[in-house]
């Protein structure tokens, strides 16, 4: 019997020679799983939905392209995390300052504040490690949860936590020291 990534190789093989039932198969192996981490991602499910049928059409379109040096589903996971950060970008550089929007710390609860402070801690952390700390605690995906979505040696999850959590802590420390 195949293994799951064998006879995704093989539908890939068959989608290089433009079998429909085959690109089906693989959407429906794959497509939900890759939506809900296209969500946790960008946090809209519409957007989510978009970018799905984004990495849909590449994948019909660049199957001949797949190496099988990693396992297929850690490649559709890679162009979905392409796509999802080639739109946050865009939408990033095109929004417009809404003055009526601006909130000012005095404005603000002490908490609201120490919430917008750790988002911002965690946004400069780089993003294979933003991405394991969201998935782990604000996701509540369990440590093997992530390694296999991100198709990564569990190890390297749990590195990737330490090293967030020290950069985490160092940041959270100067931001402290720089309010005193």
């Amino acid at each position: 019997m195949l293994e799951s990534n064998d006879s995704d190789f093989v539908l890939l093989k068959l989608i290089c020679s433009g079998d429909h039932a085959a690109f089906q198969t693989l959407y429906e192996r794959h497509g939900l799983v890759i939506l809900n981490y296209l969500i946790q991602l960008i946090g809209n499910r519409q957007q989510a939905e978009d970018i799905l049928q984004e990495v849909m059409l590449i994948v019909w379109e660049k199957a001949p392209t797949y190496t099988p040096d990693g396992s297929v589903r850690g490649w559709l996971f890679g162009i979905a995390k392409r796509q999802a950060l080639k739109v946050s970008r865009t939408k990033r550089n095109h929004l417009p300052l809404n003055e009526e929007i601006l909130v000012t710390e005095d404005s603000m609860s002490n908490g609201v504040m120490k919430q917008i402070t750790l988002r911002t801690a965690i946004y400069t952390l780089p993003s294979v490690e933003q991405e394991a700390l969201e998935m782990v605690y604000y996701r509540g995906m369990t440590l093997q949860e992530v390694a296999n979505m991100l198709d990564v040696p569990l190890n390297t999850i749990k590195t990737r936590l330490y090293r967030a959590r020290q950069r985490l802590r160092i940041y959270l420390e100067k931001d402290s020291l720089d309010h005193a």
